[in-house]
């Protein structure tokens, strides 16, 4: 039996599989990690990248595509993804217009 969900749980969303290498990093930090895009939503994203550098839940992260195209997210989950590799799974916030 499918679980309906209500629209505004996240989990109702519809997700892309994606592929391609992406970057990331710290808002005002000079210093940018590569990752590869694992999926994306209207409202999240999640992508692979070296264990030894992961965001922590709760960092803010930029992540720049391929087209240069940049999105600001918060991070909600890691998971361990093989030996040296971490999932990292995050929401989409507003960019900070505060500076």
């Amino acid at each position: 039996m499918a679980e309906v969900r209500d629209k505004k749980d996240k989990r109702s969303e519809t997700r892309r599989p994606v592929g391609g290498r992406i970057f990331w990093k710290k808002p005002g930090r000079n210093a940018r990690h590569m990752g590869w895009l694992n999926n994306t939503s209207v409202s999240s994203a999640s992508f692979i990248t070296e264990a030894s550098v992961q965001p922590q839940v709760g960092d803010q992260v930029e992540l720049t595509d391929f087209y240069n195209s940049t999105k600001r997210c918060k991070v909600t989950r890691t998971a361990p993804y093989g030996g040296q590799l971490s999932l990292v799974a995050c929401d989409s916030v507003a960019p900070d217009t505060s500076g």
